[in-house]
């Protein structure tokens, strides 16, 4: 009897050591599956940083290219403003000369009509 209730017992805990097994099994299959799909999300977000870092290199690359160009753009209006301002000044001083001109000549025509008066006279 006693062997019997051994024997007994024995099946009953193989039993649930099989029963324990399958549960176990299921887990693990289950968090196999798990770590599947967060491997398999962790690659779709990898893929997605990639793709957001190439992108902010080109708008990196976009934003120094329209810097350079904006640099390069005042230096030509510098330089615009540069040559207006001499031309300019350029201009005020040949003004000058013909005003200077203009005044040497009605002085000399006023003298040459007061001569001609004198003379007329």
């Amino acid at each position: 009897v006693e062997w019997g209730a051994r024997l007994g017992l024995l099946e009953e805990q193989l039993s649930d050591a099989q029963a324990r097994l399958v549960v176990e099994q299921v887990t693990a299959r289950k968090a196999g599956m798990e770590a599947e799909r967060v491997r398999a999300e962790l690659e779709e977000a990898d893929a997605r940083m990639s793709q957001i870092s190439e992108s902010m290199g080109v708008h990196s690359a976009v934003l120094r290219a329209y810097t350079v160009q904006r640099e390069a753009d005042k230096r030509a209006m510098g330089a615009m403003q540069d040559t207006l301002r001499d031309g300019v000044t350029r201009l005020r001083d040949d003004l000058s000369l013909v005003v200077a001109d203009h005044k040497r000549l009605v002085a000399e025509l006023e003298t040459d009509a007061w001569e001609r008066e004198q003379v007329v006279k």
